[in-house]
């Protein structure tokens, strides 16, 4: 349950911000459309909210799972999101990773 909430947040928060990109395109005249997919993808991430929270008190604030993480793709990954968020300002997210970094005894989960 903790990772399917974790899963599904990131993606609602880019599915909001598609939205509001969308609402700033040619596309304005459709605004009661917008309107109800914000409402929704609110509701949805309350829920997914509720349950994270509800995982959590069933099982500890962490999985207890120790695996080896590897860093940078993690990095990568919100970088890559950060640079989709920023491009809605104007601006871009570049990152430059050297080498691997990978965490031998970590929560994949935290």
């Amino acid at each position: 349950m903790n990772s399917v909430s974790h899963e599904l947040r990131s993606p609602l928060t880019r599915i909001g911000l598609s939205v509001a990109l969308l609402r700033d395109g040619p596309v304005a005249e459709n605004q009661d459309i917008f309107i109800r997919l914000e409402r929704d993808i609110g509701r949805i991430d309350s829920l997914i909210g509720q349950l994270l929270t509800l995982s959590r008190l069933e099982s500890g604030l962490g999985t207890g799972e120790r695996i080896e993480v590897n860093l940078s793709q993690l990095v990568q990954e919100v970088a890559a999101d950060g640079n989709f968020e920023a491009q809605m300002s104007g601006k871009s997210v570049t990152l430059q990773i050297n080498d691997c970094i990978v965490i031998d005894h970590a929560d994949p989960a935290s």
